[in-house]
């Protein structure tokens, strides 16, 4: 069964896409002038050749992907679907606070001069962080199920949702 909002998700993929390409033209040349990224000295001497590549290059994409949602959840709002605006703005917010958290990684490298960035225990504590909030959020502010939908049924986790969709928000950042 195709969601009925499908149209529109191609609309934020595809406008998403396009931003970023524009968006990526013409920040690219500014950070190979200012955030070239520092290369890991004990690395492999291949790896010399990166010397000189432009870090924080998902600005772009950052920026294109919350105009692109931005306009989406605004449509969402207006034809009265209010649940999945807010639903779509708590996980555009989700997404943009690991971008964050990616952003301060890398100027912590430029910042240092070196390959080595947030630690990885502090990115594990921000990024728990940003998933406990969205999980609230999502709890608290919507309202949403536990439940998990599939072609044959349903099945309800109750409680054991929220460690288990702890575990999949932190682990696929």
């Amino acid at each position: 069964m195709i969601d009925i909002n499908a149209p529109l998700y191609l609309f934020v993929f595809l406008l998403t896409l396009i931003l970023t390409v524009l968006a990526e033209r013409a920040l690219i040349p500014i950070l190979r002038r200012s955030a070239a990224q520092p290369i890991y000295e004990g690395g492999p001497k291949w790896h010399l050749s990166k010397s000189g590549t432009p870090t924080m290059g998902g600005l772009a994409f950052a920026l294109a992907f919350a105009v692109s949602t931005a306009v989406a959840t605004i449509y969402l709002a207006y034809k009265g679907e209010i649940k999945d605006a807010l639903s779509l703005s708590g996980c555009t917010l989700y997404a943009l606070i690991n971008g964050l958290i990616g952003l301060v990684d890398d100027l912590t490298k430029l910042k240092k001069r070196k390959n080595a960035g947030l630690t990885p225990i502090e990115k594990l504590i921000f990024q728990s962080l940003a998933a406990i909030a969205l999980l609230a959020y999502r709890g608290l502010l919507i309202g949403d199920t536990t439940a998990l939908s599939f072609s044959f049924g349903e099945a309800d986790l109750g409680i054991l949702y929220y460690p288990m969709a702890f575990l999949v928000l932190v682990g696929i950042s």
